[in-house]
């Protein structure tokens, strides 16, 4: 454990799109694995040995890459990791990626011999666009094979076969970005483009059938009834005999013995609109029989505005509204266990510590290619014990009227809380409806009040309420200045 605290990777002549970090924790056979991303490197550290691998199997050098989404599994004596690279890495003088050399890629690493195989690469070989990346890998156990994810990418997209021979297959051509196993059933997302979300596509590991649950609008699921829109997929878990797909703006569960059209939950969680705060590009563990996962401040930016239009959307997206909360599920309860900085790419549990990857910057895309990732990247050690009696401190969380509009936002998980209040420094009279309702399961609405503002500055106790509380304004108020202040 001595020896995870020394890894922290400063900058580094890795072009891509902004920052990537440390992706893919996954602790097996007394070795943690983790890829260092923009660096397209592979770690693998045990009590006395470390073994780096530069992804020298694929291409040619500069490399840049390696995953962003937390590609790993493992099984026996193996470690599988996957995700992308580009091998050589080519950057235009307009400061746009050139795809040409984009590789996905799925490697394994052997722990009894301490070597790496390439076990699947493919690439697309064009300037503009790219193969589906590998976001997720899941180990197969009735078919001894690996199933893909694979949604980030303009060709190839949707749940692939790999098997242990390297021999791949499209099993279904639904874009998917996770997946998880629930008994015999291996499930994963349906996600299309920066919508997010769609649905939940199942493969019968034993018959071979698969089926979906596709809910069409996710305002019909909603429990407390407001719309939700950009519901990214980030990490997607199984527990409590369900399933449970955590998104920007909130989760969603499936309840499978459920009739289908009425076994689907949308739970708003850390819900602000028009910035991509959430559990992106992230990862999760199960800790005392609950879901440890992060909901991150700052996971996409932008650098460069090349019109009024998209300078808008930077100023939105480069103004994170709250901290990173780790956040422990436990349903019905919900806790912020720790306030932390930009972003946490992933976790892993080893005993009685927590290993996190931490990152200061964040992704970006478009027209934002650099040749440095100036990303400190880092390990992070917190004693269980410690986090699961929260780290402490304030909690500030600071919102534009212009941001949010008249829709509905928030989800702050209150009952685990000390102190919870709302403060709107309005320009108006106005109203303020408070929707308060509970993360059982399955979820249900309490209660939903209706609150005088006044234009100046109005308060409101949060601890008044039970659960998690969301919020709507009746009118728009784009001068309006709202914070929302909480203590663990």
């Amino acid at each position: 454990m001595e020896r995870l605290g020394q890894y922290r990777f400063g900058s580094s002549r890795s072009p891509e799109w902004g920052s990537g970090g440390i992706f893919g924790l996954k602790y097996h056979g007394g070795y943690l694995y983790f890829m260092l991303s923009m660096d397209a490197k592979a770690y693998f550290v045990s009590k006395d040995h470390v073994k780096i691998y530069g992804l020298d199997l694929i291409g040619k050098p500069p490399r840049s890459g390696g995953d962003t989404y937390n590609a790993s599994d493992a099984i026996d004596n193996k470690i599988f990791f996957g995700g992308w690279v580009h091998a050589p890495i080519s950057i235009s003088h307009d400061r746009r990626v050139d795809f040409s050399n984009k590789y996905s890629h799925i490697h394994v690493f052997n722990a009894d011999e301490q070597e790496v195989r390439l076990l699947w690469s493919e690439t697309g070989g064009y300037r503009d666009t790219w193969v589906g990346e590998v976001s997720n890998i899941l180990y197969d156990p009735v078919g001894q094979r690996l199933l893909v994810s694979r949604a980030d990418g303009s060709t190839n997209l949707g749940v692939y076969s790999v098997t242990l021979d390297g021999k791949s297959e499209r099993l279904s051509d639904r874009p998917s970005l996770k997946g998880t196993l629930l008994w015999d059933l291996a499930c994963f997302d349906i996600s299309m483009g920066f919508e997010g979300f769609r649905g939940i596509q199942c493969l019968d590991l034993v018959e071979g059938r698969w089926f979906q649950r596709i809910p069409g609008d996710l305002s019909r699921i909603s429990v407390d009834g407001g719309s939700v829109t950009r519901a990214g997929v980030g990490v997607m878990a199984s527990m409590y005999n369900r399933i449970f797909v955590f998104v920007r703006g909130g989760l969603i569960i499936w309840e499978p013995w459920e009739k289908e059209g009425e076994d689907l939950y949308f739970l708003r969680l850390f819900d602000f609109p028009s910035t991509d705060y959430g559990p992106l590009r992230t990862s999760y563990t199960h800790l005392g029989g609950g879901i440890l996962v992060p909901f991150n401040t700052y996971p996409h930016g932008i650098l460069r505005a090349s019109d009024e239009k998209l300078l808008e959307i930077a100023r939105r997206l480069n103004s994170p509204p709250a901290p990173t909360l780790l956040t422990y599920i436990a349903p019905p309860t919900i806790r912020i266990l720790c306030p932390l900085g930009a972003r946490i790419t992933s976790l892993e549990s080893l005993g009685d510590k927590i290993v996190l990857g931490a990152n200061t910057q964040p992704n970006l895309g478009g027209g934002d290619a650099n040749h440095l990732d100036t990303g400190d990247r880092s390990l992070l050690i917190l004693s269980t014990d410690t986090l699961m009696r929260g780290c402490g401190g304030s909690i500030a969380i600071s919102m534009r009227g212009l941001d949010i509009g008249t829709t509905r936002w928030g989800g702050i998980p209150v009952s685990s809380l000390s102190r919870a209040s709302l403060t709107i420094y309005a320009s108006k009279d106005n109203e303020l409806r408070v929707y308060e309702y509970e993360a059982s399961l399955p979820p249900r609405m309490l209660s939903t009040e209706k609150h005088l503002i006044r234009g100046g500055k109005n308060t409101l106790d949060l601890k008044a309420y039970r659960g998690v509380v969301s919020f709507e304004l009746r009118e728009m108020d784009g001068d309006a200045k709202i914070h929302i202040d909480l203590t663990p």
